[in-house]
């Protein structure tokens, strides 16, 4: 896999969490 596609799967998995944890504080 390339640098770049790494990247972007890290960064695309930071995304998901930052939008799990707004969502649960908004929710919760």
């Amino acid at each position: 896999m390339s640098p770049y596609r790494e990247r972007y799967h890290r960064d695309l998995k930071e995304l998901k969490n930052l939008t799990k944890d707004l969502a649960d504080r908004v929710g919760g």
